[in-house]
């Protein structure tokens, strides 16, 4: 997501693959995400983004959840992300704000 690479984000997205994006109230099917990074891409140009695994979720080859600080001109956001694999592939993720700084990080 950071380099907005879409043809890695093709390839790990299943083709039934939700992306719930819980703060918005938007869930986006694998295309219709793809096709709204052409803003993201945008916005990815002027932050600074640190991950790392959570380490109170359960972590195995059907799910993980990482911890994000998106660092942006003038605000920072800590977001959860949960996601789901089928097959090696993300069949689900979930994304939703845990904190607008990143001071636990």
């Amino acid at each position: 997501m950071f380099n907005v690479d879409r043809g890695v984000i093709t390839e790990l997205l299943s083709d039934t693959a939700t992306i719930q994006l819980e703060d918005l109230g938007v869930t986006q099917t694998k295309a219709e995400f793809v096709a709204a990074l052409d803003e993201w891409e945008e916005i990815a140009q002027t932050a600074n983004f640190a991950w790392q695994l959570d380490s109170e979720a359960p972590q195995d080859s059907k799910q993980a959840t990482a911890l994000v600080c998106y660092q942006f001109p003038g605000n920072d956001l800590m977001v959860r992300e949960i996601f789901t694999f089928d097959a090696g592939k993300i069949s689900d993720s979930v994304q939703s704000t845990v904190g607008d700084t990143c001071d636990d990080f």
